[in-house]
């Protein structure tokens, strides 16, 4: 039991010792290897261009999807402060927000979907682990740590 925790531990440690300390950092690291990754595995120039506009877009998706969760925080820590808010206004700005979000969300899908269809099977099976990488370091940004 005690090697157990012992290697969880060691193994905790270690990733924070090679991860870089700012989240800023780390995304433009993951999204600088998604390009190199995209470059390196397909050949067609044009491709590489057209899936590199695609990862700028993804960018933007991500920054707008992290506004609206910090417009959304700050419009439930006001809320929250306000003794005459209702109900109802929470109940609008949950849903005004998971409206928003379930767009965005779905635009994130259809650029990964068509991510894809702009590579074959073969090129796909080296570039998404280096995009779900990318992705997830933009997400972390703000301290985010899902949707």
């Amino acid at each position: 039991m005690a090697v157990v925790v012992l290697v969880i531990a060691a193994a905790g440690i270690s990733c924070r010792i090679f991860a870089p300390a700012d989240p800023e950092e780390a995304a433009r690291e993951s999204v600088s290897d998604l390009r190199e990754r995209i470059a390196r595995v397909v050949p067609d120039a044009d491709r590489v261009a057209e899936l590199n506009e695609m990862v700028n877009s993804l960018e933007r998706e991500v920054d707008g999807l992290l506004d609206a969760i910090g417009s959304y925080r700050d419009r439930l820590r006001e809320m929250n402060r306000d003794h005459t808010a209702t109900r109802r206004s929470f109940e609008q700005l949950f849903s005004e927000f998971d409206r928003s979000r379930k767009a965005k969300r779905g635009r994130l899908v259809a650029l990964h979907s068509r991510m894809k269809e702009w590579t074959t099977p073969e090129e796909w099976s080296e570039i998404f682990e280096a995009e779900r990488n990318a992705l997830g370091a933009l997400l972390r940004r703000s301290g985010n740590q899902g949707l």
